[in-house]
């Protein structure tokens, strides 16, 4: 098995792709972003934003997503989504980068101010997100995204499923165990969570990916390496984590995007709130995917937080 580059071998390969692509630019300042679980980011200079992959596989989900961006900018304007101008895409590893785009992420305290200001964030966030579902599903798959059916979306997450019955379940005390096995229940065995119309979704929708500009209004969303086609309610589900029920109701109410026939804000709701209930899964599984107790352990301890009582379907965000 390859060993996996370290941070300072992608950080200089980052660096090198940087100086090809723009000869002038001299390196005087280069901060660590974030430490990913797919990419090492860099900011260089204040204003250049560099990502590395990680692995062969995180290199041709840049691929993709290089040429998925431009259709998605295109019919999000005019809130920003990243521009590639440095694209590495053919060596190990690959990398690419952008002109940072610039803006304050999105969190609780913007919606403190006033009703009137959590409704306008809450519109324009509902008016993206009907943008970005509404693009022709056979753009995004020209783009390099796999069709996905309702029911192989199913079939995706019932595998999941059986991950979590052998890898995280464990980790779990009885109590808990079962709280999971009826949050999977709930979502896999309910037909009607599987009669949605696959649209093109960011897929990691958290509220540190929504940028806004210093008048307030969004300006930009990032980080776009998960987008796929599938479910549309899963892109409120960090809306329910980070800004809680109230806030989402807001955006799903606004939201006009593709339906399907007798589809309600209450059962894109539910399906959200499953969607964030089982996030610290994720963690779980990268944890274990690179030998880091401390996610695991952190992973374990966020799912028993968000699992639902018992009596309930979902965590407080439910609801019909």
């Amino acid at each position: 098995m390859a060993t996996a580059p370290t941070d300072d071998a992608l950080a200089a390969a980052a660096l090198e792709a940087l100086r090809a692509s723009q000869p002038g630019e001299v390196v005087e300042r280069v901060e660590t972003i974030t430490r990913g679980w797919d990419s090492l980011a860099l900011l260089v200079n204040g204003h250049w934003l560099l990502r590395a992959a990680r692995r062969p596989e995180v290199g041709a989900s840049l691929a993709r997503e290089a040429r998925l961006l431009p259709v998605i900018a295109a019919a999000v304007a005019p809130v920003r989504v990243p521009r590639f101008t440095i694209t590495q895409l053919n060596a190990s590893p690959a990398v690419v980068g952008y002109e940072v785009l610039r803006g304050q992420p999105l969190a609780p305290r913007d919606l403190t101010w006033t009703e009137a200001r959590a409704e306008a964030i809450a519109r324009q966030v509902a008016d993206f997100l009907t943008a970005l579902h509404s693009i022709p599903v056979d753009r995004a798959v020209a783009a390099g995204l796999p069709v996905v059916s309702a029911e192989e979306w199913r079939a995706e997450y019932a595998a999941f499923r059986d991950w979590s019955r052998a890898r995280a379940a464990p980790l779990l005390t009885p109590e808990a165990r079962r709280a999971l096995e009826r949050l999977w229940a709930g979502y896999l065995d309910e037909p009607g969570n599987f009669r949605f119309q696959p649209v093109l979704i960011h897929r990691d929708l958290g509220i540190g990916h929504v940028l806004l500009g210093p008048d307030g209004r969004l300006a930009g969303v990032i980080d776009w390496g998960d987008a796929a086609v599938g479910d549309p309610a899963i892109d409120f589900a960090g809306f329910l984590g980070g800004l809680g029920e109230r806030f989402t109701r807001q955006v799903i109410a606004r939201w006009s995007g593709p339906r399907a026939a007798g589809e309600t804000d209450g059962t894109l709701l539910a399906r959200a709130a499953f969607y964030a209930s089982i996030a610290p899964l994720h963690a779980i599984q990268y944890g274990q995917l690179i030998g880091s107790d401390a996610f695991v352990r952190q992973g374990a301890a966020d799912l028993l937080r968000a699992l639902p009582a018992p009596g309930r379907r979902w965590t407080a965000y439910g609801g019909s």
